[in-house]
């Protein structure tokens, strides 16, 4: 057996090999494909079912906020984006500490 559950073959070596044997084998490889299809399907459920979760998670973070406990603890921070960084520059506060 191999990881999936699925019969190892092998091809037949000899013209005498016995047909029923041979038919035998063509069923289990089918059986090991709808097995296979099973289990690609059930991943790809699974890796979708994901992304959307991840997607849905990382479009709920607001990124133009501090994280509050950061902002919180660092109350003299006047700015937590580049923007907001950018508009800070120009006012007198920015240029009174130099």
């Amino acid at each position: 057996m191999d990881h999936f559950g699925c019969p190892l073959f092998s091809q037949p070596k000899q013209s005498g090999y016995p047909q029923g044997a041979y038919m035998q084998e063509i069923v289990l490889l089918n059986e090991c494909c709808k097995t296979l299809k099973v289990q690609l399907l059930r991943v790809t459920i699974e890796h979708d079912t994901m992304k959307v979760i991840f997607d849905e998670l990382s479009m709920s973070f607001d990124i133009g906020s501090p994280p509050t406990k950061s902002a919180e603890m660092y109350l003299k921070v006047p700015f937590w984006t580049q923007t907001k960084y950018n508009e800070w520059t120009t006012t007198a506060e920015a240029h009174a500490n130099r």
